[in-house]
């Protein structure tokens, strides 16, 4: 396996963990609609900053904070958008909570498939 599909399946892998630890702290159970509804706005977000700024290319682990910055922020917005919430203090909360937990579950699942 390369290491741009390490580093790939390493993003899907943290961002699907950030959904599940969120799906169990507040509906307390997993469902595909609670993907639908945190994973995948974040994912698809990430995703495409990712490949708009080149992450997965040779010398792209430079541009992982700015992927992490703008692909959460946007994927937060569009999951608000999504569920039609307007931008009020629990949906900042929700941003700020959701960068910091996929900047640590990033983090640990890329270094984790770095030693793999």
């Amino acid at each position: 396996m390369s290491r741009a599909s390490r580093a790939v399946a390493a993003d899907v892998l943290a961002i699907a963990l950030f959904a599940t630890v969120g799906q169990l702290a507040h509906d307390r159970t997993l469902s595909l609609a609670g993907y639908g509804r945190d994973a995948l706005p974040i994912l698809a977000a990430w995703l495409a900053v990712g490949v708009a700024v080149r992450l997965y290319e040779e010398g792209g682990r430079r541009r992982l904070l700015v992927t992490w910055a703008a692909g959460v922020t946007l994927g937060v917005v569009l999951r608000g958008l999504a569920l039609g919430r307007s931008l009020d203090g629990s949906q900042v909360a929700f941003a700020l909570t959701t960068l910091a937990f996929t900047l640590v579950f990033v983090a640990a699942a890329r270094t984790a498939a770095a030693r793999a």
